[in-house]
């Protein structure tokens, strides 16, 4: 997105102050803190490389490991092609997830978790609305699992993070609030 005035001077920046407004508005509704803040990038595809980027670096900076070390990113066969591709392109590798009814839930990630033999090289990838069928994993029960085992939370709501404006479904966005990257990119990947 490209921000510019009219009127050829200096002068204040009329859609760089609309977009923050729309992203406060977003965080609120996610019931993210009030410093939240982000940028609209030109798809969901930029903004899940852009957040994986951030997550790989964190995880690393986190364990104490070097910038070349290895680190996975737990997610569904369900997730966005996007970001498959972020990860190739970053140099993560997946970590498989099964999922139940196509979600990923609480339980079965610490069972995953728990099965396997390098957990703490694992950080975290929730769908917030798949590009494909709307599927919104249990974000609450993924959340808390996060949590214990001390590991970053990507919901991808490139596609289905819009649903925060239905009050309809709101409820089922329930933990999308402890998201790390603290942006919601609300465009198609």
């Amino acid at each position: 997105m490209t921000a510019r005035t009219t009127g050829g001077g200096p002068g204040p920046r009329r859609p760089i102050a609309a977009d923050n407004q729309v992203l406060r508005l977003l965080a609120e509704l996610a019931g993210m803190p009030a410093e939240t803040g982000g940028c609209f990038v030109p798809g969901g595809s930029a903004g899940n490389l852009s957040a994986l980027v951030t997550a790989r670096d964190t995880a690393r900076r986190r364990r104490g490991l070097g910038p070349y070390d290895c680190v996975r990113f737990a997610l569904s066969d369900q997730a966005h092609s996007s970001i498959g591709d972020a990860l190739r392109i970053i140099g993560v590798e997946p970590f498989a997830v099964p999922t139940m009814g196509h979600r990923i839930t609480g339980p079965v990630l610490r069972t995953a978790l728990l099965a396997d033999a390098g957990p703490s090289h694992v950080t975290g990838v929730a769908a917030a609305g798949t590009a494909n069928a709307g599927i919104i994993d249990d974000l609450a029960g993924v959340a808390a699992v996060v949590r214990d085992f001390d590991l970053w939370l990507h919901a991808d709501g490139a596609y289905g993070g819009a649903g925060l404006l239905a009050p309809s479904v709101r409820d089922r966005y329930a933990g999308i609030e402890q998201d790390d990257p603290r942006h919601r990119p609300p465009t198609s990947g």
